[in-house]
């Protein structure tokens, strides 16, 4: 591996639900990468041979509307950081990438996934939770127009394969390992102004709506 690629564990609770202070490690490792002049790229890992991103914790979710505000706040600010970073971001999945899972994937510029019995996609639905609108507009932005209404409304939660055909993937393969370390040597590679000119561009809806969503301008 170069020293233009950091690669970022996400440590959550249980199989791998996002706290307050899981969120905060993973800002605080994205500061550590941003400083650093020669890394170009983070490679975003879950649990090895487990779950890339359960959501967010449920415990915090049911513990009054002000802790539940502040974990969703705190998940926003992260995905937007990430989404206009100029970092190029790959994850690599092994396992289930649901909800805020799902959210980390639209955010990053290459996903990897390995073939297995998990599943991707928003499950908020299906719990009785309206999606907000800043998992929407990311949606709209990266997910395939035909699987919109079945990834967001209906709560289908995807096989890695239908993940790929849906936007949530773009490979699958038995090597992931290598898959993605590759690729986030490539992007890595990618002269920087340039990839962060062209991404600004091309994604500056998408933001917009992200910054609307969480009252900033």
């Amino acid at each position: 591996m170069t020293s233009a690629v950091s690669v970022i564990a996400i440590e959550g609770k249980g199989p791998n639900a996002l706290t307050v202070e899981a969120i905060a490690a993973l800002s605080s490792a994205l500061d550590e990468a941003e400083a650093d002049p020669a890394v170009e790229a983070i490679l975003l890992k879950g649990k090895p041979g487990g779950a890339f991103c359960v959501g967010l914790d449920n415990a915090v979710l049911a513990d009054g509307e002000a802790a539940a505000a502040d974990l969703l706040n705190a998940m926003g600010h992260l995905l937007l950081r990430l989404f206009t970073s100029h970092l190029r971001i790959v994850a690599q999945v092994e396992g289930h990438a649901v909800a805020a899972g799902a959210m980390l994937l639209l955010v990053s510029d290459l996903r990897i996934g390995t073939p297995g019995n998990y599943r991707v996609g928003f499950s908020e639905v299906g719990i009785g939770m309206p999606l907000p609108g800043l998992p929407l507009a990311l949606a709209r932005h990266r997910l395939t127009p035909t699987w919109l209404t079945r990834t967001t409304a209906l709560a289908d939660l995807l096989p890695p394969d239908d993940a790929q055909a849906a936007g949530f993937l773009d490979h699958v393969t038995d090597n992931v390992d290598a898959a993605a370390l590759q690729g986030a040597e490539r992007l890595a590679a990618l002269p920087r102004t340039a990839y962060t000119q062209t991404a600004a561009t091309l994604r500056a809806a998408a933001v917009q709506e992200m910054k609307l969503s969480l009252g900033v301008r």
